[in-house]
Parts: C-alpha cells; structure tokens; sequence
C-alpha cells in the first residue's frame, strides 16, 4: 500500500492501539468503515448582531460546538474465540467518561489527533450471531468537547548558558486556529517574556514575579485557562501566590495560524543555568 494513504488509528483509554484505516488496516481484527461523517471539518456557528436598519450584519466570533465523529466498524477474526477476544478489547477501548485519542497521519502534515468519548451505545448491524461469520459491523459515536485536532507541540528553550541575560525563542504555530504560549522557567531571578503582538514595531514584554533558586514557574497564557503555578526544589506546588504578585499583569496576544513569532526573553538576577521553554500546541479544524 502506498506510504501516501491516511493512516486512521484508535488509541484507546487503556492504551491499545487499533490501526482502523490506512497502512497496517485491520491487523488487530478492527477497520473503519465507509462514508464516516464528523471527522474533517469542525462544527462551527457564527455570533451576528443584525439592527432593524443595519444593511447585513456585524460579525462578533465563532464559536465551535463539540464534535460528533459517526463512523462505523468492523470486527472480524479467523475464529469465534478470536473475534470474541477483539471484540472486547475494542469495546474496553472506549469509555463515556474517559476519552481515548482518534489520530490521523499524513506525509505532508504529519500527526493529528483529538480526544473522543463514546458517545452513545453501539449499534450492531448485521443482525446475526458472530459465530456464524465471525464478525460483526457495528456504528458508533465518538464525541469529541474538544471539536480541534492537536499537532505535536512545538517548543522552544532559551539557555543562559553563555551568560548574555536575553534572547529569542521562535514560536512556531502550524495549525489553523491561534496558538497560546505555555512558559516554563527557574530561578533564580525576574523573567520578562514577550507578548507575541502582530506588530512588530512595538514591544510588550510582561515580566514574572522574582523566582528565588530552586523554584520553577509555568505560564499558561490560554485565557480560557490562565494558569500561574510555582513550584519549590523540594517537590510540590508551592502557596506563593503567583497571580496576585503579577498585579494583573497577562499575556493577551496568540501566535496567528500558519506563522513563527519571535519572542524575546530575558533574565534579571539569573545566571547561566537560567532556561525557559516556550510551548505552543498547534490545532487544526481538520486531521488532513
């Protein structure tokens, strides 16, 4: 089979993997069946304001429903006892309170995956015992809350090995949605990261609390989940309170789709073990 094909593969809540379409299809008794709905494009609405005399409308933002991936199934085996086994290591894969991971693969755009839970009982559609053919075609529902594909994370790590204090790290966001930096520094010292503005005429830079040695901060910058945890040498979160020592301070602008974004960053009070890496999760509306 050409390396050009989709590969489709289920990776389950325990961790089986399912190669469902694509190279190696079917080689643990499960394949994908035709005409799946639900898996390329994400749902998405438009939020319009429309006045009594305003010609049109105004556009306000998108807003992405949750994913419904419907697709179908067929399980085979050489033997009854066979198929029975495949059967149920497939079914153990899935989970409505835990999400298992549907990733595609391509030459071109490499992997893809988004987090699906089961999303209603199985039907089965051959109407027939499988010992009498041992198989059985089922359809199924996977409901992915998160209707986007996540690429592999891009990172970036600025070292103060040399000593010289600041420097750049090159965020990179190859998908088709924005992309929201997360930091991860030590101390000792006072970082100032920049804020990836789309001019780059103008610097806006947002500087941390001082870390003290031994501690280790995270920025999360999604603002959906801003996040700002301190951890100590010793092991554990330390109770420092992070968000009200950057008295308000954020970091408000995204890395744009299909871009790389410079970000300067630089160390007061840090020394040559000062590092921090920059992490951005690319996502896509779509697995190919």
């Amino acid at each position: 089979m050409s390396s050009d094909v989709t590969k489709q593969v289920w990776v389950g809540t325990r961790g089986d993997v399912f190669h469902l379409a694509g190279p190696d299809a079917g080689v643990e008794g499960v394949v994908a069946g035709a005409d799946p709905s639900g898996t390329v494009f994400a749902p998405v609405k438009l939020l319009v304001s429309e006045g009594a005399r305003q010609d049109g409308a105004t556009f306000l933002r998108d807003v992405k429903d949750k994913r419904e991936f419907d697709f179908s199934v067929l399980i085979s085996g050489s033997s009854f006892r066979e198929v029975q086994s495949i059967h149920d290591k497939w079914f153990r894969n899935w989970s409505s309170r835990k999400p298992g991971h549907m990733c595609y693969y391509t030459p071109y755009l490499g992997w893809r995956t988004t987090e699906l839970y089961l999303g209603e009982a199985p039907t089965p559609t051959l109407g027939v015992d499988m010992a009498y053919n041992d198989a059985e075609v089922y359809d199924m529902l996977g409901v992915g809350m998160d209707p986007l594909y996540h690429l592999l994370d891009e990172e970036q790590v600025f070292d103060n090995a040399l000593g010289t204090n600041e420097g750049v790290n090159v965020l990179r966001n190859a998908g088709d949605q924005v992309g929201w930096p997360r930091h991860t520094m030590n101390g000792p010292g006072r970082w100032y990261i920049e804020d990836p503005t789309l001019d780059d005429s103008f610097l806006r830079a947002v500087q941390t609390p001082m870390l003290l040695m031994g501690e280790t901060l995270q920025i999360d910058t999604h603002p959906r989940r801003p996040t700002a945890r301190l951890y100590s040498a010793g092991g554990g979160e330390n109770s420092r309170n992070v968000w009200g020592q950057l008295q308000g301070r954020r970091w408000l602008t995204p890395v744009e789709p299909w871009t790389a974004k410079e970000l300067f960053v630089q160390i007061e009070g840090g020394n040559t073990n000062s590092k921090l890496i920059s992490v951005v999760t690319p996502r896509a509306s779509r697995p190919y």
